[in-house]
């Protein structure tokens, strides 16, 4: 029985795309047509329309509300400390006045130390 040759060595067939083709006298106008459909496709039929701008009044309660130590994000924060749910910050070094310090972990709003 002979060995198979070695894949690599031979040269596989190149293959011929639908648009290397000259199309048939028929097959013309059908490519050209849909050429046309893709062309109208492609091309929004309506530009989108612009965003309204919104007010300050609008945009001051679409704000996250939460955000800042203030009023109302300071009764946020009040409630969510209230039901333990701290948020934590610190437990890192800091250089203060050219001394370096540790910053303990404590919660942001009410300052009560993680167990």
């Amino acid at each position: 029985m002979a060995e198979l040759p070695e894949p690599w060595t031979e040269r596989t067939p190149e293959r011929l795309s639908s648009f290397d083709l000259a199309p048939a006298v028929g097959r013309a106008e059908e490519v050209q047509r849909l050429r046309d459909q893709l062309a109208a496709a492609a091309a929004p039929a309506v530009p989108p329309k612009r965003r309204r701008e919104r007010g300050p009044f609008v945009t001051y309660l679409r704000m996250p509300w939460s955000y800042g130590d203030r009023y109302p994000g300071d009764s946020w924060h009040r409630i969510r400390c209230r039901v333990g749910r701290h948020q934590i910050s610190g437990g890192h070094s800091m250089q203060l006045d050219g001394a370096v310090v540790f910053i303990e972990r404590r919660c942001r709003w009410c300052g009560v130390e993680p167990a």
